[in-house]
């Protein structure tokens, strides 16, 4: 195939399936009135945007405890044994840096 004829295919493809703004969705509303509703992922992106900058405000050791804690979903009692620290500590830790997390993210 020439570079016309691939170019001709991605565009019926595309075209294919493509939604018209004038159909409607299952409940019959049409789509082109659907298009400034909010999707809700948005502020979930938002958030983690957020977070996300604020975390590099904090050291590695800190980011560590976040990380174990929250995605390896590790217990504090095993990250103490692995850090050679109490549970206490390792809440206290978590703690704080939660409060720094808060404060520079703001409110909810």
């Amino acid at each position: 195939m020439d570079t016309e004829e691939v170019l001709g295919a991605l565009a019926a493809i595309r075209a294919r399936n493509a939604i018209s703004i004038e159909a409607n969705d299952p409940q019959g509303r049409p789509v082109v009135e659907q298009l400034d509703v909010e999707d809700g992922r948005f502020g979930r992106t938002e958030d983690e945007l957020a977070v996300a900058e604020a975390m590099d405000h904090l050291d590695e050791a800190e980011r560590r405890l976040i990380r174990l804690y929250f995605f390896a979903n590790w217990s504090q009692t095993q990250i103490a044994e692995e850090l050679g620290v109490s549970q206490m500590q390792v809440s206290r830790q978590l703690a704080s840096v939660l409060r720094r997390l808060r404060d520079r993210v703001g409110p909810c």
